[in-house]
């Protein structure tokens, strides 16, 4: 059921990037918004919907998502902002098809239960925002480009850093949640390890006055509003880790 919420936004985006109706966007973003309001309802506590499989199981890599009560919660708040997004904004169908596609992404981040796989939803969750500002930036839009690559890049390697460090250090033999937290990190370990994940947060979420401002944009934005900075909503990512990475 998790993956079928994770790939329902993904799916009909990629139909929208194809060209096919908005309306059909809408229709997905609807279709989405009650899949997850029925996981939220339905949600009986702890780990649930708990779905597992190899993906590069020699590595100890493995699809892993599962809900517990806070990601159920990111779930329904997603999927409902995307929701009233599509019935209330003027976008064009592309730009609907990128904001379903982010939508998927950021809800196979907060589900996933392999952290190396919630590393790649991490930053994967990243290239619609960039393509948004390509298509639909305004003036000044190459400049704000060029840094928020440069912020994402700069950020990706302390969290890739920790990431690996998480299961080389502590002898874990995978990356799954579950094994981490059977092999706990010792003192110094955990320091380095949490020290790289708050590094990676802080260059990804920098304060509202030291982020470069995105330009103002073209419609569908408007010609006088900013888009927020997308490296701003970073910080809620740190969410799904809630386990003792850290000192």
């Amino acid at each position: 059921m998790v993956v079928l919420a994770v790939l329902l936004p993904v799916v009909f985006g990629a139909l929208l990037l194809l060209g096919l109706p908005r309306a059909l966007g809408v229709l997905g973003a609807g279709l989405s918004f009650l899949l997850n309001l029925y996981l939220f309802l339905t949600h009986p506590g702890g780990v649930a919907h708990a779905f597992q499989a190899p993906l590069l199981p020699g590595a100890g890599v493995y699809w892993a998502f599962g809900l517990d009560g806070l990601s159920a919660l990111f779930f329904l708040t997603i999927a409902l902002t995307v929701f009233l997004g599509a019935l209330v904004a003027r976008v064009e169908g592309r730009f609907l098809g990128l904001a379903l596609l982010m939508e998927g992404l950021l809800l196979g981040l907060f589900a996933a239960r392999d952290l190396l796989v919630f590393y790649v939803f991490f930053e994967a969750a990243l290239i619609p925002a960039l393509l948004m500002l390509y298509l639909y930036g305004g003036e000044g839009r190459t400049r704000a480009l060029y840094t928020f690559v440069l912020f994402t890049l700069v950020g990706s390697l302390p969290m890739l850093a920790a990431v690996l460090g998480a299961r080389l250090l502590s002898g874990s033999p995978t990356f799954l949640l579950e094994d981490l937290l059977a092999h706990p990190l010792q003192e110094e370990a955990a320091f380095w390890v949490f020290l790289g994940f708050a590094l990676a947060f802080a260059i990804k979420t920098p304060p509202p006055r030291l982020a470069s401002p995105l330009p103002p944009g073209k419609p569908p934005f408007g010609p006088r509003r900013r888009p927020r900075h997308p490296l701003q909503g970073g910080g809620l990512r740190l969410l799904p880790l809630r386990h003792p990475l850290g000192p």
